[in-house]
């Protein structure tokens, strides 16, 4: 009954925001996370992924680093804390809003702090259950938020008899924005605010799989997976994709596009 819950909740997703449809945007992500256990309450953890644009020809997007601190409560409640560096291609919209220069590779580099809270069951001896609610803080400020908030539901499938242990998953992310760069709103009496664009603003899914592919090595496993993203308004926040007149043109454009695409991502795991 709860998986058939979860279903219903994530194919009626789109009917409850106000949202644009997915571009034409493909990305590809490859990645590696490598899980080191230090005793039974501690591990460590590190996550490297690199961002290629396939409709601009491979174009570099992003790479990020994470390092990860986790305390195992018990066997369902995990806390965790997380340090990541991200270096973005460089944008001539960044020479507005950040005073710098890009490196010398051609990219402007972003931290980012984040702490959270992780909680697993299992439905059944096939299907487990992953919540998590994580927290984060990023300097300097990107355009649409200083802060994120973001809850990620993962639905886990294994059955021993499948070859090589492959396990079947499904991953929803919600995020809200909070304290990104203000922008001019008319309130209800029509006069003109400024404020940053806070609110329940993006959701992401994947659907994927994980396998070993080579059996004997335990520690070694790859996922393979799909993805998107969507930005959305809704009407408990202030929007995204908020249209301006050019000061000196006079034509009309949108500032905050919705930031949506698709995901193709291969990543190879190693659990010492």
């Amino acid at each position: 009954m709860r998986v058939r819950i979860v279903l219903i909740v994530l194919l009626f997703t789109n009917f409850v925001v106000y949202t644009q449809d997915l571009t034409n945007n493909q990305k590809l992500w490859l990645s590696n996370y490598t899980f080191v256990k230090l005793n039974s309450r501690f591990s460590i953890d590190n996550f490297y992924v690199t961002s290629y644009d396939l409709h601009k020809n491979n174009r570099f997007g992003f790479a990020q680093t994470d390092l990860g601190l986790n305390y195992r409560f018990n066997k369902r409640i995990r806390f965790f804390i997380a340090y990541s560096f991200s270096q973005f291609r460089f944008l001539n919209s960044y020479y507005k809003r950040y005073d710098r220069e890009p490196n010398s590779m051609g990219y402007m580099g972003f931290h980012r702090f984040g702490f959270g809270t992780q909680y697993s069951y299992k439905i059944n001896r096939n299907f487990r259950v992953l919540n998590k609610v994580v927290a984060q803080l990023y300097t300097p400020r990107l355009q649409k938020y200083k802060y994120r908030y973001m809850h990620v539901f993962t639905l886990n499938y294994r059955h021993r008899k499948l070859p090589f242990k492959l396990r079947p998953f499904a991953q929803s992310f919600l995020y809200y924005y909070s304290g990104g760069f203000n922008y001019d709103y008319k309130n209800e009496e029509g006069e003109v605010d400024s404020a940053p664009p806070n609110g329940l603003h993006r959701y992401r899914v994947r659907f994927g799989f994980s396998f070993k592919p080579v059996p004997k090595m335990k520690l070694l496993t790859l996922k393979a997976y799909y993805g998107f993203q969507q930005e959305f308004n809704t009407p408990w926040g202030n929007d995204l994709n908020v249209k301006r007149i050019g000061t000196y043109t006079g034509n009309m454009f949108t500032d905050m596009k919705f930031n949506n695409y698709t995901i193709w991502g291969l990543q190879l795991n190693l659990i010492l």
